[in-house]
């Protein structure tokens, strides 16, 4: 971890590199010892035996505390949240809704029984819990996703769409389920051009398929957030966010319902058609 003293802030750069991507077979386990051993004890700790540091705390909210490339959620590293409070930003790609309030700066971790939805619309009771993963003044970005301007484009040099929607992934998920459920298999490529499948595929056969297709479906996974969406809209496919509980990357800043198309889980069952209209609205 660096600590620089900046003018008006101080940033906490932890490395991403060090921590477990989500999906990991061992995340739980794996998160907490990030948490409790690795953040709350020696990145708060040095944190708080740092002059620079305690004297931005005191200057707050002049001076606020930057915590980059955070790869989890507050819910997930309760320790280190209770470490340095919810005053300190997390710049973080664990964008998952709703928000801690700014009145509830000291709430306890973790969802609180009045911030639980009635579900609506979802497929599972997880997805009907929303993670409070987010401090009021938290940034959310998008992943990093490798990008080769020319990978996949050798198998559809017209550059004609001819597949509606597209997913390949595996079953992480309830709504990954219900698509694999729903529409996956030959029969919906050919009758609606839904091409749908768990099989593994590599980086280039990805690349094609997305540049094949006008809408690139984005389910939750492991997480709300995950780093397909990036992967798509880099390749030109418009994204279909399969999310009840996500908050998209820079949304106060990029107007995603023009961008892409949010489907409830509720309405899986319709793809084709919500999907369909959406490219008649645009023509």
């Amino acid at each position: 971890c660096v600590v620089q003293n900046l003018p008006t802030t101080c940033l906490m750069d932890t490395d991403s590199q060090a921590l477990p991507y989500h999906g990991d077979p061992l995340h739980a386990d794996s998160v907490k010892t990030v948490d409790v051993e690795y953040l709350a004890r020696d990145i708060a700790g040095a944190a708080a035996a740092d002059n620079a540091v305690r004297g931005c705390i005191q200057r707050q909210p002049a001076c606020r505390l930057l915590f980059a490339n955070m790869a989890f959620g507050r819910d997930e590293l309760p320790a280190f949240d209770t470490a340095i409070g919810h005053d300190a930003v997390f710049v973080t790609t664990a964008g998952a809704a709703p928000r801690l309030p700014v009145q509830d700066a000291a709430a306890t971790n973790g969802p609180r029984e009045q911030d639980r939805t009635t579900g609506a619309g979802c497929l599972c009771p997880l997805h009907c819990q929303p993670r409070l993963s987010l401090g009021p003044l938290d940034v959310v970005v998008p992943f990093a996703a490798a990008h080769n301007s020319t990978s996949g484009r050798a198998a559809q040099p017209s550059g004609r769409r001819d597949l509606l929607a597209f997913f390949v992934g595996t079953n992480t998920s309830c709504s990954r389920n219900e698509l694999f459920v729903r529409w996956g298999g030959a029969r919906s490529t050919t009758k609606h051009g839904v091409f749908v499948s768990l099989d593994p595929i590599d980086s280039e056969r990805f690349d094609t398929l997305a540049r094949r297709s006008t809408f690139c479906l984005v389910p939750d996974g492991h997480w709300p957030a995950t780093a397909r969406l990036s992967a798509v809209v880099s390749l030109g496919c418009v994204p279909v966010i399969i999310s009840n509980r996500i908050e998209l990357p820079f949304a106060d800043l990029i107007d995603w319902p023009r961008a892409s198309v949010r489907l409830p889980e509720s309405d899986i069952s319709v793809l084709p058609g919500r999907c369909n209209a959406k490219a008649l609205a645009a023509a």
